[in-house]
């Protein structure tokens, strides 16, 4: 059973259509780091254009992982600094506002700490999550978990 996969030429009209996101952070580390230049541009000009009122929302262990994946390759500063910007720019959830969410998202699906870190921040803030295409989330837990959580669970791919 394959996922519900969203294309990249898709995803403009979806985040048009709404107002705040949650992004995981593979989202963030593409973006980041121009694995794609059309999701970049995309990107760029409805979230991090000057002119975007769009709110941004993640975690921090969403920070933790792109700074670690970052530093890996920039080095401690470059990736301090990085941090720092994305500090002033998102909604930052702190872990102790999710853990209980994040503990039964963990306890009744195979899919990464991570990962439930980035929904369990869309279920408290009613916002969509955008995840890039991971095979942990199949449909059928995609399916589930929207069902049970009443969020929506974006891949892009």
């Amino acid at each position: 059973m394959g996922q519900i996969i969203m294309k990249i030429t898709e995803i403009a009209t979806f985040m048009g259509n709404h107002q705040k996101f949650v992004f995981d952070s593979g989202v963030l580390l593409a973006y980041i780091q121009n694995e794609n230049e059309k999701f970049t541009q995309i990107m760029d000009e409805l979230i991090f254009s000057e002119k975007s009122t769009k709110v941004v929302i993640c975690n921090q262990l969403t920070l933790t992982e792109i700074f670690y994946i970052y530093c890996r390759k920039h080095g401690v500063k470059k990736a301090t600094v990085l941090i720092n910007d994305m500090k002033s720019m998102f909604e930052i959830l702190k872990i102790d506002s999710l853990h209980l969410i994040v503990g039964e998202l963990k306890c009744q699906y195979p899919i990464a700490l991570s990962d439930c870190f980035s929904i369990a921040s869309g279920i408290v803030k009613n916002a969509p999550i955008l995840f890039m295409n991971e095979k942990e989330l199949t449909k059928k837990i995609q399916i589930e978990i929207e069902r049970d959580y009443n969020v929506n669970l974006v891949i892009i791919g």
